[in-house]
């Protein structure tokens, strides 16, 4: 069975690499003859046809190579058995089925990544606006500690009541840089996780190879 795919291959490298050398070696053997012919008889006509001869005798010998490449194809497949033709076709399907598979475990990731990606978006911006609202509820609730103490007939501005107003917006202001911090970390672990998911991905080479791979090695073991 090697021997005819060795054989196959040595007849299409020959036809390939040899083929343009040939047709111009006959080519210009057909020339050389026109010119000898024209030369003896004086007649160019015997040179022309003596060019063409030459041309058609070379397409016909590409043609025979060809038809010999199509033949050893068939009596390659000719010579393969039913239960072998059935395990090659099933093993082609396996490995269509191991690249697709491939393939969709790949669009998971990414569509894992990316919600990961978003959620991670999402904990900055969320983390980001409960500190505003932290903030703004600090200087109004200063605010209305300054409006009680001025109602009351206390100078706001210096002593004790100064220092009551520091503190609540210091303690609103650890509140709001601590509520950023944990959506930083939130964040931060979402953007790792998008990072893990898309290492997982074989991408399209690889699983195009393992899909081959599998392939090569049942068919080795059918035509053994």
């Amino acid at each position: 069975m090697s021997g005819k795919i060795v054989k196959i291959a040595a007849i299409a490298a020959a036809v390939y690499f040899t083929g343009g050398a040939a047709l111009g070696a006959v080519g210009g053997a057909a020339g050389a003859a026109g010119a000898a012919g024209g030369a003896a008889g004086g007649a160019g006509a015997l040179g022309t046809a003596g060019g063409i001869m030459g041309l058609t005798e070379s397409t016909m010998a590409l043609y025979t190579s060809l038809g010999a490449i199509g033949q050893t194809s068939t009596g390659l497949v000719a010579g393969l058995s039913g239960p072998q033709l059935l395990s090659l076709g099933g093993l082609a399907l396996s490995g269509l089925g191991q690249f697709q598979a491939g393939q969709a475990a790949d669009a998971n990731a990414e569509f894992n990544a990316k919600i990961q990606e978003r959620d991670a978006k999402l904990a900055t911006l969320s983390a980001q606006q409960s500190a505003e609202e932290t903030r703004t509820n600090t200087r109004r609730r200063v605010g209305s500690i300054r409006a009680l103490q001025a109602k009351s007939g206390v100078l706001t501005s210096e002593g004790s009541p100064l220092l009551v107003q520091k503190e609540q917006a210091a303690e609103g202001e650890f509140e709001a840089r601590k509520t950023l911090f944990a959506g930083s970390l939130e964040s931060q672990s979402n953007t790792i996780r998008a990072r893990s998911s898309r290492s997982n991905k074989s991408g399209t080479f690889a699983n195009a190879v393992g899909a081959g791979s599998s392939i090569l090695v049942g068919a080795g073991t059918v035509l053994r």
